[in-house]
C-alpha cells in the first residue's frame, strides 16, 4: 500500500513539473515576447486575454499534463500531453488578436492614420517550427521507446 501512494505521489510532483514547463513556456514567456514586441511600437492597441481565461489556462494545462503522468505507457499519454501543449499555444497566440496587429488612429493636424498588420504568415511559421514538435514528439516518444 505505501509502494502505491509513492507512485501516486511521483506522479503528481512529474505531472507538476511539466505542467509548470509548458505553462512558463507558453503563459509567462510567449505574452512576455509578445507584449514587449508590441510595447516598442508606440500606438499599437494592447491586447491579452483576460484575467479569468489566464487561470483557467494554467488550471487546464496542469490538470492535462498531470493527468497524462497516470496514463504513462498508454496512448492516452501523448493525447494529453500534446493537448496541454496545444491549449498552451493558442493561448499564447490570443495575444496577437488572431494574427492582426492594428496601430493607430494618429492624428497630425487635418490627417489621421490607421493600419493592420496581418501577421498570420510570421505565426504559421511559429506554430509549425515551434509547436508542432512539442505535439509530435509524445508520439514519438510513445510508439518508439515506451511500446518495446
Amino acid at each position: 500500500m505505501r509502494r502505491k501512494h509513492k507512485i501516486l505521489l511521483k506522479n503528481i510532483v512529474y505531472g507538476m513539473l511539466d505542467a509548470a514547463l509548458i505553462t512558463l513556456l507558453y503563459v509567462y514567456i510567449l505574452p512576455y515576447l509578445f507584449s514587449a514586441i508590441s510595447q516598442q511600437l508606440e500606438a499599437v492597441q494592447q491586447i491579452g486575454p483576460s484575467l479569468t481565461r489566464y487561470y483557467v489556462a494554467i488550471a487546464l494545462i496542469s490538470g492535462l499534463a498531470i493527468a497524462s503522468r497516470f496514463f504513462r505507457g498508454t496512448v492516452f499519454r501523448p493525447v494529453l500531453l500534446a493537448s496541454a501543449n496545444l491549449l498552451g499555444a493558442l493561448y499564447s497566440f490570443s495575444y496577437l488578436n488572431n494574427g492582426v496587429i492594428s496601430a493607430g488612429p494618429i492624428s497630425s493636424g487635418d490627417y489621421s492614420i490607421s493600419f493592420q498588420l496581418n501577421i498570420t504568415p510570421l505565426i504559421i511559421v511559429f506554430f509549425t517550427f515551434f509547436v508542432v514538435p512539442s505535439v509530435v514528439l509524445p508520439f514519438i516518444d510513445y510508439f518508439i521507446f515506451e511500446n518495446r
